[in-house]
This record gives C-alpha cells, sequence and structure tokens, in this order.
C-alpha cells in the first residue's frame, strides 16, 4: 500500500501569489535599500552626493556580476536553449555520419 503525504515548506500563512517584503528580515542592506530609495527621485531633487552614492552602488553591482563565474547573460542562456533543442540531434546525425563512414572503410578493406 502506498502512503501519501502532503508537506508542506511554504510560510506559514502565506497566501497564494502574495509575496514576503524584502525588507523584512535585514535580506537587502542599507546600501541597496538607500541607492533604491534615491533612485526613485527625480534626477532634478538629487544631490551630488546623492549621485555619487547611486553611481558608486550601481558600478559595485555591475563590477560583481562581471566577476561571478555562474552567471550568465542572455547570450548564454540563448545558447544553452539551442543546444539542448538541436544538439542532441546533431550530435546523433555527427555519430551516424561517422558510423556509416567506419563501416564502408571497414568493408572496402574486407574486400
Amino acid at each position: 500500500m502506498i502512503k501519501l503525504t502532503l508537506k508542506h515548506y511554504g510560510v506559514k500563512g502565506m497566501r497564494w501569489g502574495v509575496r514576503r517584503k524584502r525588507g523584512s528580515g535585514g535580506r537587502v542592506s542599507q546600501d541597496h535599500a538607500e541607492s533604491r530609495k534615491l533612485l526613485k527621485k527625480k534626477k532634478m531633487y538629487l544631490s551630488n552626493e546623492d549621485i555619487k552614492k547611486i553611481n558608486k552602488r550601481l558600478n559595485l553591482e555591475q563590477d560583481m556580476g562581471r566577476l561571478d563565474p555562474t552567471a550568465g547573460g542572455a547570450g548564454k542562456r540563448a545558447v544553452d536553449k539551442f543546444l539542448k533543442q538541436y544538439g542532441s540531434a546533431v550530435i546523433a546525425a555527427a555519430a551516424g555520419a561517422a558510423g556509416a563512414a567506419t563501416v564502408s572503410a571497414i568493408k572496402k578493406t574486407m574486400s
């Protein structure tokens, strides 16, 4: 007899389709929150110091993204998707052609 169990790995009391606020539990750093808050302001109301803070934070985030070897951009995702779809067919065709050439070479040497 198969016993089925239902396990819940979510947050108790959480509603479907409703996300938790990102800042809860210290998930977002103070610098990140401040730079995002400043980005929402109109540029004409920002001081030079505010612009420097935003610029520094965005540059650091870009540098971090470039240094992360696991992060793939849109190009890498497109190539991965293409290879998943067509790679096995291309490899099978190449293997079939190589196998046929090998068989014909063996037949020639035997006759």
